[in-house]
């Protein structure tokens, strides 16, 4: 979508759903690591009409239907923050239990 002046066209409601798997029926979980733009993405998010929950739990990352990973930060940093919290096991583990959507900004 092109902007328009200074706004930004939002795409219809449903728009998402075909793109992203249904998420605008289905709570998408930001996975909060300790770094990376967590209010950066559940704003955008926001402004889409899609609803978030921010987690930071092994048990709540695994158990996403939607998971989104926030980028922005130092890689090493991340990735300590995630062994240290269980997150980059319970990762691997809800995508291999469903494959369900997984969006991963870059990082470092």
């Amino acid at each position: 979508m092109k902007p328009e002046g200074d706004a930004l066209k939002v795409p219809p409601h449903g728009y998402l759903d075909g793109i992203l798997g249904g998420t605008m029926s289905r709570t998408v979980i930001i996975a909060d690591l300790g770094s990376g733009n967590v209010g950066s993405l559940r704003n955008m998010l926001a402004k889409l009409g899609v609803a978030t929950s921010v987690e930071s739990g092994p048990d709540e990352i695994a158990a996403a239907d939607v998971l989104m990973i926030p980028g922005v930060g130092s890689f090493d940093v991340a990735m300590a923050q995630m062994r240290t919290r269980g997150a980059d096991a319970a990762i691997v583990e809800r995508h291999r239990r469903d494959g369900g959507p997984l969006l991963g900004i870059c990082l470092g």
